[in-house]
């Protein structure tokens, strides 16, 4: 058991940023449901089974895009080394658009378009390890799904826009790529042409405009690997500023393209980005493409996609703008290696939005961030963090699952290990994986190779297995001062038998209160503590740091009030649990149905002391009720409903 007492908050760093509008109204559910929205949209959630003989080195792709229609023209030369040795080889674009010729370094290329696949034949047998650059010129109509395509047109106020979101699997909507997370190009050029009065956004560095006749063609430059799901473009009538945030030794761009009715509120929120990256950069590593830029283009949709160094955007406002920033480090510079892992991208994403209320707000905004998201997650039994169902969006993209419960699982990994070792294995884990992918088994083994402790129990109980503690706890104050507490935990599902976590308490009186946890080692303990002041109220989980569910209940409060019966859990499925304040006085005990029909006689049971458990597993799901009568003939009755 371990004791903590204090008086007074420690008050998180305040750095002098402005309040968030509406600071207590947090987003991360809206974020995920927009997000989850988009996806359920997209053409393909189910990726093909991909013939990868090849790494990507380098994509050139051009882009000839009009805001007033939905076509594109263009091509990709594609820089790539041969892993075995090959006669052909294959390139995800949709079926939707049409190949105009393809080209190798030696020539004209035959090919078939078929699936979504282009199989080229090629001319010349390629050897292991050999380079070639392949060029596809293409054009078409990347067809918009209803509500929001892998490439879109719309409308602002002031003029048309067109823009790109590829997650999870629609870059090859629109453009010829290795549409696959198991290789990211090392390096990729986007030349934008769009007529004169536009203004293209892309990844990476803009080195150059050139402007001919009535068309403009924006250069972007990246030289990070980067997967293709994250390659973006948008065309608009923007207008564009900079904002700077500073870090050790550099300083890093904030590039936004932003509509023109927006520009004065984006002017305001955009400055929170500078803290972030400040904060995230502290915290884990400098802001990974520094020699680059980060930057946020608006678009057509309400949420926001984290495309590597310049996300898009709906909208500005402090939730949005963290979760998509905290992705560059999550997501884009380590990428889920699968998305069986997604939570690798949105779970930390979501983590550190709640992170820019524990570092730069008051510290009650944190626990009520936190209480939030642990509300959502406990309005179900089940549930694993864990994604099988990849062919399933609603799974794949869950808010309640990979967003809100995998942020606990991140802040309670964090509670277990204590701040220096749970961000230095952050640290670890996006050096050695940075510029790469990553899987869960990736990300568990830099853990514990970085604290020494196995965390086996903890990823099992946690992220494989589902649902979350639920406590009960009974408590009164004793003559001598100190306080009974009796605390029993069962788990939400039967995955988990028992979760190993502590239980925090909080007593108060008045103005005081008193810290403590209790290291419950089974399943019913009973707890004696002596708190430095007579305690009038318990509070469970009082910051919320565990994802824990609990039922709080004060025996002399219920004395007084004449109650002679507890009941555990309530609603109930297999067991009811029943603890008697007056196990002496008691004669007789029984359950009846909601008609008053005798279910089944207690007293022949033979009953211990002052608790006992019955099978309910029987009973048809409804309302019951279960009587106590003591030795004056007393009837004392509470309802229960089995699920």
């Amino acid at each position: 058991m371990e004791l903590r007492f204090s008086f007074i908050f420690l008050l998180s760093i305040c750095l002098g940023m402005a309040q968030p509008a509406s600071a207590q109204i947090f987003e991360q559910e809206s974020i995920a449901k927009q997000e989850l929205q988009y996806h359920l949209k997209k053409q393909h959630i189910t990726p093909r089974s991909f013939t990868a003989n090849y790494h990507v080195h380098h994509y050139n792709l051009n882009l000839l895009l009009n805001p007033d229609t939905q076509f594109v023209q263009g091509s990709n030369a594609i820089s790539l080394k041969v892993l075995s040795n090959a006669s052909s080889l294959e390139i995800d674009l949709s079926s939707k658009l049409i190949v105009d010729s393809i080209f190798s370094s030696k020539g004209k290329e035959n090919y078939i378009h078929s699936a979504d696949v282009i199989y080229i034949n090629l001319a010349n047998f390629l050897h292991k390890d050999s380079s070639e650059i392949i060029t596809i010129f293409y054009h078409g109509n990347p067809t918009a799904t209803s509500g929001f395509g892998s490439f879109g047109i719309g409308k602002t106020k002031t003029g048309k826009m067109l823009w790109t979101l590829s997650q999870p699997y629609g870059a090859s909507d629109w453009w010829p790529c290795k549409n696959t997370l198991n290789d990211k190009t090392d390096s990729l050029d986007v030349y934008i042409t769009a007529g004169k009065s536009y203004r293209a956004a892309s990844n990476g560095l803009l080195v150059d405009s050139t402007t001919q006749d009535t068309f403009i063609t924006h250069h972007w430059r990246h030289r990070y690997p980067i997967t293709a799901y994250l390659v973006a473009a948008a065309v608009c009538n923007y207008e564009i500023y900079s904002n700077w945030a500073h870090l050790k030794t550099d300083s890093v761009e904030i590039l936004n393209y932003v509509f023109t009715q927006d520009l004065q509120s984006a002017l305001i929120n955009t400055k929170y980005t500078e803290k972030f990256i400040e904060l995230y950069s502290k915290l884990f590593i400098d802001y990974p493409f520094k020699k680059e830029k980060y930057g946020h283009a608006q678009f057509g949709w309400g949420g926001g996609m984290e495309h590597q160094t310049m996300s898009f955007m709906g909208k500005f406002n402090w939730d949005l703008i963290a979760h998509e920033l905290a992705h560059q480090w999550f997501g884009d510079w380590v990428t889920c290696g699968s998305w069986q892992d997604i939570w690798l991208n949105e779970a930390f994403a979501t983590y550190l939005n709640g992170l820019t209320y524990d570092f730069l707000r008051p510290p009650q905004e944190f626990t009520n961030w936190k209480a939030q998201v642990s509300d959502g997650v406990l309005q179900m039994p089940g549930g694993s963090v864990l994604c099988k169902d990849t062919s399933n969006a609603y799974r794949i993209f869950d808010s309640r699952l990979v967003y809100s419960k995998g942020a606990m699982v991140l802040h309670m990994l964090r509670q277990t290990l204590g701040d220096t070792m749970f961000f230095l294995a952050c640290r670890n884990h996006l050096n050695n994986r940075g510029g790469n992918y990553a899987v869960t088994t990736n990300f568990i083994d830099e853990f514990q190779k970085t604290t020494g402790k196995k965390l086996d129990t903890f990823f099992s109980e946690w992220y494989y297995g589902e649902g979350y503690p639920i406590f009960n706890i009974v408590w009164e104050s004793l003559p001598s001062g100190e306080l009974s507490i009796e605390v029993e935990q069962n788990p939400s599902t039967n995955t988990v038998s028992f979760f190993h976590i502590p239980v925090e308490i909080q007593v108060r009186n008045g103005s005081q209160f008193y810290d403590f946890k209790l290291n419950l080692q089974q399943h019913k303990e009973t707890f004696t503590i002596k708190p430095p002041f007579d305690a009038d109220t318990l509070i469970f989980n009082p910051y919320y740091n565990w994802l824990a569910s609990g039922n709080v209940k004060n025996i002399t409060n219920l004395l007084g009030r004449g109650e002679v019966l507890l009941l555990f859990p309530n609603p109930a499925k297999d067991k009811l649990q029943i603890k008697l304040l007056y196990p002496n006085t008691i004669k007789n005990i029984f359950i009846s149905d909601h008609h008053g029909k005798l279910v089944t006689d207690l007293t022949t049971t033979g009953n211990p002391s002052n608790y006992f458990e019955t099978d309910i597993s029987t009973f048809a799901p409804g309302e019951y009720i279960i009587t106590a009568v003591n030795q004056n003939g007393q009837r004392f009755s509470k309802k229960f409903v089995v699920l």
